[in-house]
């Protein structure tokens, strides 16, 4: 048996492996991308809803945080006042 048929064979044989483990990989990846997806949108779901709900919370520790510096302030301005 002379050795270019047998040649053949394995150029055939390998050009159809890897045919099909690309299509794999292909399918595979495919179907990562999909998951990954949906993870990402429900996240950003729950992260909109946390910004929603900790929005107005952070207005009012912002109020409150002003107030408190005002009120120091003042008992500053009163403090030097009476010494």
């Amino acid at each position: 048996m002379e050795i270019e048929p047998l040649r053949d064979i394995v150029i055939i044989v390998s050009g159809l492996v890897v045919t099909l483990v690309a299509l794999f990989v292909a399918v595979i990846s495919f179907s990562l991308y999909r998951k990954a997806n949906s993870i990402l949108k429900s996240t950003m779901a729950a992260a909109k809803k946390i910004e929603e709900v900790g929005k107005p919370l952070l207005q009012a520790a912002g109020f409150l945080q002003g107030i408190t510096c005002g009120i120091l302030a003042m008992g500053k301005i009163f403090k030097k006042r009476s010494k």
